[in-house]
């Protein structure tokens, strides 16, 4: 930074940090003019978000260990797991995919053609619909994407699971809860 006349931004998309590591040096940071896009100015942009409602769940331990009493498979969710370099990951997002599947139920296929995951959920045998938005292998993500960018009615999808805090879904028209877990904040 001090060795070019760029016009560089620096933008950060969520308030939290999983670790201490700062995004710049104090001395960096004092070199730009600061300015707050809030939570409720974002939320203002979606379309679709007919409600939010914020709720704190609190546990002990990972935060996969008290995923079956937060999460409402009978709500359209969008399901926020955390950032692999924040502390409450266990730092294979995937495996953390896997055993949210498996706190549902089980999974009975996955559909080849849309990407969607079939999971006969284990209380009642009722069989809900999960967008994988974790995978980050370009076909399979491109595929769950598309169908959710065509999708024109409720039953079509139950559950996205998604990396990070806000950054995906809330533009989901069916979404009823969005849910952000394994985080303590600062």
């Amino acid at each position: 930074m001090r060795n070019t006349s760029a016009h560089i931004i620096a933008m950060t998309g969520s308030y939290f940090r999983g670790d201490s590591i700062p995004v710049l040096l104090p001395e960096d940071e004092a070199r730009f003019t600061k300015v707050t896009y809030n939570y409720y100015e974002q939320l203002n942009g979606y379309t679709h978000l007919r409600a939010l409602g914020l709720g704190y769940h609190f546990y002990q331990g990972r935060y996969l260990s008290a995923i079956d009493e937060v999460l409402d498979t009978d709500k359209k969710t969008i399901l926020h797991i955390p950032n692999v370099n924040a502390g409450e990951s266990t730092k294979d997002k995937h495996q953390e995919v896997d055993t949210i599947l498996n706190s549902i139920g089980t999974v009975t296929h996955q559909d080849a053609k849309t990407g969607v995951i079939y999971v006969k959920r284990k209380t009642d045998g009722k069989i809900i619909k999960v967008a994988d938005l974790v995978n980050d292998t370009a076909k399979d993500r491109d595929k769950i994407v598309a169908y959710l960018r065509q999708m024109e009615h409720e039953e079509d999808m139950d559950l996205i699971i998604a990396l990070g805090m806000t950054k995906e879904g809330f533009d989901w028209p069916f979404c009823e809860h969005a849910l952000t877990v394994g985080y303590r904040g600062s």
